[in-house]
């Protein structure tokens, strides 16, 4: 689910498979019935919510009972007790969680070379700055907030008990 259209759009013409289909939606006020999904898998999407209590809200009612919700994001350290406050609030119960800023520092090392040449292929050259910041690629802000401690970047695995 994406809430811009021409991306479900473009995601259901080329990415084809059985049983999957792209829709259009917000997340905070997901277009499924209550209780349909075995799993939500959010990735680096939900700092951009407006209301991140929403969202959690909706995630738990369109979990079965004994569903999952697994959240990968990053936010800095400061709003994370907060963030996590709204996450248990919402009824979901806490399974596992962890920061991966460190993983995420030898991804952006590691994969340097290969991404700042498929956004040099890709992209046209007046945009390349904005997608390598976009991007993170090594020496980007992203990068350097990544290794100041200015941004942490994590994943949880939650549970509905219902």
């Amino acid at each position: 689910m994406d809430i811009a259209e021409n991306a479900v759009a473009f995601s259901n013409e080329n990415h084809k498979s059985p049983n999957l289909r792209y829709v259009a939606g917000n997340a905070e006020k997901i277009p499924f019935e209550d209780h349909s999904f075995d799993v939500v898998i959010n990735v680096e999407s939900s700092h951009a919510y407006g209301s991140i209590d929403l969202f959690f809200h909706e995630v738990k009612r369109i979990l079965k009972p004994g569903g999952f919700f697994l959240i990968t994001d990053m936010r800095d350290p400061k709003n994370i007790p907060a963030f996590e406050k709204s996450l248990l609030d919402s009824g979901l119960v806490l399974e596992r969680q962890q920061v991966i800023t460190p993983n995420v520092l030898k991804a952006i090392d590691s994969e340097d070379e290969l991404k700042r040449a498929r956004i040099a292929r890709q992209v046209p050259p007046a945009y390349v700055r904005f997608f390598e910041e976009f991007g993170a690629v090594k020496g980007s802000q992203l990068e350097k907030d990544f290794m100041a401690g200015k941004l942490v970047y994590f994943w949880y695995v939650l549970r509905n008990d219902v």
